[in-house]
């Protein structure tokens, strides 16, 4: 069957072809038959020789594209989040985000505005249980923080993370700040971690330059009584209210410097975008 949808010009069906590589779907009675017979040729690549094989017992191989079947995945305990590139994308948000289309922001500092839940608490315990192997750098001195970071940069879904956020928040940049109008141009994507019990400095003379953060808590804190949070000290003003899933946007450090609050025990980590140069 084929079908032509005159609105894409996307033809949808059931192709036949000579070869399918990588994976196939194989019924049962085929599969049997194929047991008897010497599919492989030690000579030739596995997926022609298997190709070859078929084709010379008239067993005909097919593609389709009438359903969406998702993606194959390691048979290692690898969260979902290594996945996101473009094209599992929007199997990928159905998992990691509550919503495609932010609603309403709060401010709860001046020109410091949240969403709230925008990402499923799943995005950010499978950030965290990966952020070792997210394919990034490590570095014990990122930029702009003396405190452990790694560097997403250069991860390998890096450019379809930025895309992801910059559909969420790119069309609100010009409501939240009247007057600007935002190119999107990643700077730098790093995930901070901040440890109980260690002390926390902030290099004001290495403030990173940048028109505006995203900011993303990836994890509840254990407790409130322990502390932790986010302080504009040019504001005088703290956010201690924050949840796994958040989404805040603030400006640059020249008016918005931000440093963290210091909390007696258990780790807290957040993924901080930073778009834009400001000059």
């Amino acid at each position: 069957a084929v079908v032509s949808t005159q609105s894409t010009g996307t033809v949808k069906g059931v192709f036949p072809v000579p070869c399918v590589r990588y994976a196939y779907a194989v019924q049962r009675g085929v599969a049997l038959h194929m047991l008897q017979l010497d599919v492989y040729d030690q000579h030739v690549d596995p997926d022609i020789s298997f190709c070859k094989t078929l084709f010379s017992e008239n067993i005909p191989m097919y593609i389709s594209n009438l359903h969406d079947y998702g993606w194959l995945k390691s048979s290692t305990s690898s969260p979902d989040i290594k996945l996101l590139d473009k094209e599992n994308t929007n199997d990928w948000m159905i998992k990691y985000l509550n919503t495609t289309e932010i609603k309403e922001f709060s401010s709860p500092c001046s020109n410091v505005f949240r969403a709230e839940s925008v990402f499923t608490e799943n995005f950010g315990k499978d950030m965290v249980a990966s952020v070792d192997n997210l394919g990034g750098s490590f570095t014990w001195k990122p930029k702009h923080y003396e405190r452990p970071g790694y560097d997403l940069s250069t991860s390998s879904f890096s450019d379809s993370l930025k895309d992801l956020i910059t559909n969420l928040t790119l069309s609100h940049i010009p409501q939240l700040y009247p007057g600007y109008t935002p190119k999107g141009e990643l700077i730098d994507s790093w995930i901070i971690e901040v440890e109980g019990k260690k002390k926390l400095r902030r290099d004001t003379n290495l403030a990173h330059e940048a028109a505006y953060h995203v900011l993303i808590p990836l994890n509840h804190p254990q407790d409130r009584e322990v502390g932790g949070g986010y302080r504009f000290s040019r504001l005088n003003c703290t956010v201690t209210d924050h949840k796994a899933g958040d989404m805040f946007v603030f400006p640059g450090f020249i008016t918005h410097h931000k440093y963290d609050l210091p909390q007696t025990e258990g780790i807290h980590l957040y993924l901080e975008m930073s778009f834009d140069a400001p000059f």
